[in-house]
Parts: C-alpha cells; sequence; structure tokens
C-alpha cells in the first residue's frame, strides 16, 4: 500500500513541475520536430497510412496494383466463315462458288455403303469450332490492365457450294434433279500472341496488405496467329435422293482430296476483339469469364478472301490460385491430436 501512494506522489509532482505560463512560453513554431525523434508527426503517419490502404469504386473505378498475376485461360466457341461466293486453286474446281452459308443437317448425313443406314462420317461435313488455352501475364496501366499472353488455338471451319443442275435419270426414264454439295473442310492448330487491354466499367477495388476487388470490364485484343499444323479436305456428296442414287464408289459422298494442306494457304492470321467480362480478385483467387468476338482482318487464302469470325466465352484463373488449389488437394489433412478425457 505505501508503494502505491508514493507512485501516486511522484505522479502529482511530476505533473506540477511546469505551471501554466510555462507551458504557454513554450516556442512550438520554431521546434525542430523533423531532427527530434521523440515527437511523432501525425501527418506523416497519415501519409503512410494513405500507400498502405487505397480504394476506388464506382464506375470506371481507377486500376489499383491488385492484378499483377499471371492467368491461364481456356475457351470454347463457334466460328462464323464468311467467303463471298469464291473460286481458288486450292480447291477441286467447282460450277459454283464457295460461301459459309451453313447446310441443313439431314442434307449432310451419309450412308453406309451400298445401305440406306446412316453413317458418321457426315458429322465431319457441319461441325465448325473453335477453342483456346491461353498463359497471360496481367498488369495494371494508367486507366485499365495490360494483357499479354502465348497460346494455341484448335480452329475449324467450313465453306460450302452447292450444284442444283444435275440430274439422274428416274425409274420412268425422265431426269430428276438432285442436289449436290461441295465442302471444304479446314482443321488447323495455331500458335497465338496475344495483346489485351481491360478498361474497368464498374466496380470496386482495394488495394492493402489483403488487397481485393471485383469489376467489369470491355476488352480490346489484337491476336497474331501462325497455323502450325493444317490439314484441309474436299468433300462431294448427294443431298438429296440419297436412297436412289449412290457415287461410284457406293456412298453417297466422295472425297476428292483428304487431310492434305491448300495450295494458297496464308499460315498467317490476324485478328481484332471485342469482349466483355467480369473479374474477381481476394482470398486468394482471382478468377475472369469473358465473352469475346474476334474478328479475322487477314484472310485464309492467299488468291481468295475467306475470313473467320471467332465468337467463344473464356473463363482464367492465376496460376497462384490454381497452385494453392492444387495444394490443398494433395496436402492430407492434419489429424487432431485425441483429447484424454480426465477420469
Amino acid at each position: 500500500m505505501k508503494r502505491i501512494l508514493l507512485v501516486i506522489i511522484l505522479i502529482i509532482s511530476y505533473t506540477n513541475l511546469f505551471s501554466q505560463d510555462e507551458i504557454d512560453s513554450l516556442d512550438f513554431e520554431n521546434f525542430d520536430f523533423e531532427n527530434d525523434s521523440t515527437f511523432i508527426r501525425l501527418d506523416k503517419e497519415i501519409e503512410e497510412s494513405q500507400k498502405i490502404f487505397e480504394y476506388s469504386k464506382g464506375y470506371f473505378p481507377k486500376s489499383l496494383d491488385i492484378l499483377r498475376r499471371w492467368f491461364f485461360d481456356f475457351g470454347i466457341g463457334s466460328i462464323w466463315d464468311q467467303a463471298p461466293g469464291i473460286f481458288s486453286k486450292s480447291f477441286y474446281p467447282t460450277k459454283f462458288g464457295f460461301s459459309g452459308k451453313s447446310q441443313d443437317d439431314d442434307e449432310l448425313e451419309t450412308r453406309e455403303k451400298f445401305s440406306n443406314e446412316e453413317s458418321d462420317e457426315g458429322d465431319k461435313f457441319d461441325v465448325t469450332n473453335y477453342s483456346t488455352f491461353r498463359l497471360s501475364f496481367v498488369y495494371p496501366v494508367y486507366i485499365g490492365y495490360l494483357g499479354l499472353g502465348i497460346g494455341i488455338d484448335n480452329v475449324k471451319g467450313c465453306l460450302y457450294s452447292v450444284d442444283r443442275t444435275k440430274s439422274f435419270l428416274g425409274y420412268d426414264n425422265k431426269p430428276v434433279g438432285f442436289k449436290e454439295i461441295s465442302t471444304i473442310i479446314l482443321d488447323e492448330t495455331h500458335f497465338n500472341l496475344n495483346a489485351n487491354f481491360m478498361l474497368p466499367i464498374y466496380g470496386g477495388l482495394i488495394q492493402s496488405k489483403e488487397s481485393m476487388g471485383s469489376f467489369y470490364y470491355l476488352s480490346f485484343a489484337y491476336d497474331y496467329n501462325h497455323a502450325i499444323l493444317t490439314d484441309a479436305s474436299q468433300v462431294i456428296q448427294i443431298a438429296n435422293h440419297k436412297n436412289e442414287i449412290r457415287y461410284s464408289n457406293g456412298n453417297d459422298y466422295q472425297y476428292l482430296f483428304k487431310e492434305d494442306e491448300l495450295k494458297t494457304l496464308n499460315k498467317n492470321r490476324e485478328y481484332l476483339s471485342l469482349g466483355i467480362g467480369v473479374i474477381g480478385s481476394g482470398g486468394g483467387l482471382d478468377f475472369k469469364f469473358d465473352f469475346i468476338s474476334k474478328f479475322s482482318i487477314t484472310s485464309i487464302l492467299n488468291d481468295a478472301n475467306w475470313n473467320q469470325n471467332i465468337y467463344y466465352f473464356s473463363m482464367g484463373f492465376s496460376l497462384d490460385s490454381l497452385v494453392s488449389s492444387l495444394v490443398a488437394a494433395l496436402t492430407p489433412a492434419q489429424k487432431k491430436p485425441a483429447v484424454k478425457k480426465k477420469k
């Protein structure tokens, strides 16, 4: 008890060392706060806190440094082939030019040899598809995010030439007209280089020790593709009267050439893309979803105008997220030690 009273007396004595007049006479304006380590500048603390914590929200939020990441993207979609009735030295000669206008599925169906049963070969004649796998690095710039990527694209497109002028002799010895379709099938694998700019249009971002954010964005991209594998085929096919006539091989279709390279093929392709997407980052997970329209600005052929426009959905995850998920999946759960009950 005596010790407590002694401490209280010392505190009271210390507070009375300076009278009010002496405190008022201190010259704070000329005091050297900068070099005296016993004082802490509150304005410096505020500056440091602003550097540690920063946010942006609403329409067109400012790009913060929360997405300096490697992303793995994959996407699937469809192709619209554009050709204005073209002829090319790459194709077997036809009476009418080729276009990208699709044909009825039942007309592209095929029959077994010398039989009216359906075969699976016709499934190859009307399938156009697109898939992509890309590794890209995303980092912030002044008003958005820039991504640079490298990847592999698989592209399959078709062109069709329709001839309705042919006929065969019917059972009544009268000519019967039939429809013949000539199809070009191009299946390629491309090496891809991509430059993509993402402009945030609405959302919120927080930059701190644990940064996070989510926003919608518009994307603008340039793609350079080089065809590293290419297989082209041309097939003629009886579109109607399949049960009445056949080619000399017994089928209702016949390959003119198969899995060959087009003679006038342009292996270098360029595209411009426009897309809309959403991205989220936080809690160790970074992801993004896009819908992208990809427009060809170079022709597939050197002697004719054949373009492919691509429409696809894409999904991406940061490599940090993928590695963390993989490690968590492979790491066995640790069993908690059993607690011994007291008797």
